[in-house]
């Protein structure tokens, strides 16, 4: 117990530094200078690429400099080094007073790891850390009487740990982020005990594994993607454009130009017996191709091929994201989502300003590839479905959120097959004849979907499965926009 109240104070305030956060990159949702696009004006990152450098202000109380750099390693982990050096014997640098016996330098290095669950820089964490770090502590009194051994000794040695945290980071501005961590590392202390803090013989040797707690309170300032830069460059300038568009536009239509035509000579002829005609009919009115009388609505089925339905529009997302982007990148070239959501927002808008129909059900199916685990593709097939959703109606806000029809279309086994079957025919598959039947034997004779795919990742050694993940599997990671139904209103 004793050597608990002598070690436990010596890393007490080290370790404050330990849970520092990684911040990326973010920006207001849909801004000009976004590549990911949002709802409501919440702050989301612009991608997992990025650095930041951050500090830890309950570790800077200490009167401690401190700074940390993160780097994204993928789209849920980072990667990061945190360090603190007090140099200086007392709680200030220029506190020079000789008589104050106080004693406290020490250097810290702290490398970390963090999982991300929603995405890399947003939202909550879980990391692990360790740390080493030099001390050289003495003459400091702790409030309520707590480690009175350092009242009058000096602790000098190296202190070897590792630990876990938690903790969620809240956007401040655009590049500014401030984040709350906490958790318990446990440390191997090697000390040498002195008689006093600044004088006085070796008393003894400390040694032994101690549990202290880890809390930090971050603030970090994010690197800023170039392609950011890019993308507001571009989009201010069709901003402009459209702009002077719309002005050249409202000119014509406030100042039209109206000719002089000189009135005929008419002469007196006998006036012609016309026959009166039958007016017709007037032709039926034509609304979008995504609106569709609610008569023509049909439940899902998982037999159905949703990339053969009419007009549909499909929304593509990366490898195990639920972001909307303005581009994706696959091996077939860029898809770029922008042409399918301008679609699917006018097509919202139309139906609104549509006096004579009242739209009822917008039909939003997500999908993810056969690749992976069940249970998780469902998962992310539904957060492609709401993210989708949630753009709709950050565009279109008077929509209420009780008329989407969310469906979850999970692993797209469906619509993957029908794609196989329409290459293989036109000869585009990229796989042999025997290769393509051994698929077929597959599919066909088994219906578990787990089962399936773990006899495709071991046909002919896991390179047809792999010649799969190359050209198929980016087409289903997606969130298909299909109908807005509506019904007819009594004006006409």
């Amino acid at each position: 117990m004793r050597k608990l109240q002598i070690l436990v104070p010596v890393l007490l305030f080290a370790l404050l530094s330990i849970s520092t956060p990684a911040l990326g990159s973010a920006t207001l949702s849909f801004c000009p200078q976004a590549d990911s696009l949002a709802v409501e004006n919440a702050p989301v990152a612009l991608g997992w690429r990025g650095a930041a450098l951050r500090t830890n202000l309950f570790y800077a109380g200490t009167a401690t400099p401190n700074l940390g750099i993160d780097f994204a390693i993928g789209q849920h982990a980072s990667l990061g080094v945190s360090a603190g050096l007090k140099p200086w014997p007392r709680w200030l640098a220029w506190d020079y007073d000789v008589q104050n016996p106080t004693k406290w330098r020490h250097l810290l290095v702290a490398p970390e790891f963090r999982w991300w669950p929603k995405r890399t820089f947003d939202g909550w964490f879980f990391g692990a850390d360790f740390l080493y770090s030099h001390y050289n502590i003495g003459a400091i009194t702790f409030p309520f009487g707590l480690y009175s051994v350092l009242n009058e000794h000096r602790l000098q040695g190296d202190a070897y740990g590792a630990g876990l945290f938690a903790g969620h980071s809240w956007w401040l501005g655009e590049h500014w982020r401030l984040e709350l961590a906490g958790g318990a590392a446990a440390a191997w202390i090697n000390a040498d005990r002195y008689a006093c803090a600044h004088c006085g013989a070796q008393v003894g040797t400390e040694q032994g594994v101690v549990v202290l707690p880890q809390l930090a309170l971050n603030i970090a300032w994010d690197t800023r993607r170039r392609t950011a830069k890019r993308q507001q460059i571009i989009d201010a300038i069709q901003r402009i454009e459209a702009e002077e568009v719309l002005k050249e536009v409202q000119e014509e239509v406030s100042e039209p130009i109206v000719e002089e035509i000189p009135e005929p000579v008419v002469e007196e002829t006998p006036e012609p017996i016309v026959e009166e005609e039958v007016p017709e009919p007037a032709p039926a009115r034509q609304r979008h191709p995504l609106l569709r009388p609610v008569s023509e609505y049909q439940p899902y089925t998982s037999d159905q091929a949703l990339r053969r339905s009419e007009g549909a529009q499909t929304v593509l997302f990366q490898f195990n994201d639920s972001r909307v982007l303005r581009e994706v990148e696959t091996l077939a070239g860029v898809y770029d989502n922008m042409p399918h959501l301008n679609t699917i927002i006018e097509a919202a808008q139309e139906a609104l300003a549509d006096d004579e129909i009242v739209p009822v059900k917008f039909q939003i199916f997500g999908f993810a590839s056969i690749d992976g685990g069940r249970w998780g593709n469902e998962r992310l097939a539904l957060q492609r479905a709401t993210a989708v959703k949630d753009y709709i109606r950050s565009q279109v806000t008077s929509l209420p959120n009780d008329i989407f029809e969310l469906v979850v279309g999970g692993e797209a086994w469906t619509d993957f097959i029908d794609e196989l079957d329409e290459r293989h025919k036109a000869g585009t598959s990229g796989l042999t004849d025997a290769e393509y039947q051994q698929i077929t034997n597959i599919l066909d004779s088994l219906q578990d979907l787990d089962e399936r795919e773990a006899y495709l990742k071991r046909a002919a050694g896991g390179t047809i499965y792999q010649k799969l993940q190359q050209h198929y599997f980016f087409e289903q990671r997606s969130a298909v926009f299909v109908r807005i139904f509506y019904e007819e209103t009594s004006i006409k």
